[in-house]
């Protein structure tokens, strides 16, 4: 069981599509765990966002804290996920709204999207890295084969 004093990274999942949104999560396609490419190497066609729900215990609410998000290869190499970006970087602080029950945490969402033509070298196993202030706190991961190799599952 998780440390209920600490930050946590309550779930992180693949998505077609998602925004975050008034503390909500609108998303389209989400959950998979398997993408297809047209052509390896090479671009993938469509976008892929991550969708991310933070906890953030009583204790530190009204923090600054700084989530990173980065994607490696089976063995372990990191993917760029933009052409001047080697990974995600976003700094968050969540306060403790008026009434709000002593100790009771916080959920703070947050989405990240990569455009389409993020590049793919080979197919195989990729894991997106969710980091806070040094410390992994969750990873999803995927699979990436060339269209039509999996009988039944759609392509990209």
């Amino acid at each position: 069981m998780e440390d209920p004093n600490e930050l946590q990274i309550d779930f992180m999942f693949l998505a077609d599509k998602a925004e975050a949104l008034n503390g909500k999560l609108y998303v389209m396609g989400g959950g998979w765990d398997r993408i297809f490419a047209p052509r390896l190497p090479g671009p993938l066609p469509v976008p892929i966002s991550i969708a991310t729900s933070i906890l953030v215990p009583w204790n530190l609410t009204n923090r600054r804290f700084k989530l990173i998000l980065e994607l490696t290869d089976a063995d372990g190499n990191r993917i760029a996920l933009a052409p001047d970006h080697e990974v995600f970087t976003v700094d968050f602080e969540v306060g403790r709204p008026a009434g709000l029950t002593p100790g009771a945490p916080q959920r703070t969402v947050l989405t990240f999207t990569l455009n389409p033509g993020l590049q793919f070298e080979k197919e195989g196993r990729y894991s997106f890295h969710g980091t806070v202030d040094g410390k992994e706190l969750k990873r999803v991961n995927f699979d990436l084969a060339p269209v039509g190799s999996s009988p039944g599952r759609p392509a990209a």
